[in-house]
């Protein structure tokens, strides 16, 4: 299986990136030095993959505070 896996600004933004991605298999990490990030596991599906990216687009259009890094 492949991951996607997107680091977050803060550890706020990863939470609501997971949330936006809560109906595919996203997790959220926390390193011990303080960075967040989430992983998607990606099924052999390119709909799935395609939905995922969409879905990302989607947060980062809506959360309107600039582009995601």
């Amino acid at each position: 299986m492949q991951t996607l896996t997107i680091e977050a600004l803060t550890p706020d933004t990863a939470f609501a990136l997971r949330e936006a991605l809560s109906r595919f298999r996203a997790e959220l990490h926390v390193t011990e030095d303080g960075r967040s990030y989430v992983k998607v596991t990606l099924g052999q599906s390119d709909l799935e993959i395609v939905e995922v990216l969409n879905a990302i687009e989607d947060y980062v259009t809506q959360r309107a505070t600039g582009p995601a890094r």
